[in-house]
């Protein structure tokens, strides 16, 4: 599911590496956060760390921490509530990851040409 990266649920919270430029796993976990309809909270994004914090409908927090490890790795840690849910944490991991690595559309099949008619006969002397 993840693009060369690792993924592992310790302590109620689940932790992964993304091969992708901080900037865009940010990006990526807004955009998941506002498609799941999460209630959002504070978000912020420095040079070297970030986090995203949004709400469930029953107020458990889910707290989206980021953080630079080389300009093409980010480490992610996902923890909704204070003791953990592994589902939402990856349903949410999830979501990002089709925000980073979009499905390519299959493009439309050709239409079929109209079926040619055979030449009229001519009759023959």
């Amino acid at each position: 599911m993840l693009q060369a990266g690792s993924t592992a649920f310790i302590n109620g919270e689940l932790e992964s590496a993304v091969v992708k430029p901080m900037q865009e796993v940010f990006d990526a976990a807004d955009a998941a956060l506002r498609e799941l309809q999460f209630k959002m909270g504070i978000c912020k994004l420095g040079e070297i760390n970030g986090y995203l914090y949004a709400y469930e409908t029953q107020h458990r927090r889910i707290e989206i921490n980021i953080s630079k490890r080389s300009p093409a790795v980010t480490k992610v840690n996902i923890r909704v509530g204070v003791f953990g849910d592994q589902s939402i944490s990856r349903l949410i991991m999830e979501t990002m990851q089709n925000k980073l690595n979009p499905r390519p559309v299959a493009p439309p099949l050709p239409t079929p040409a109209p079926p040619v008619a055979p030449p009229p006969s001519t009759p023959q002397e």
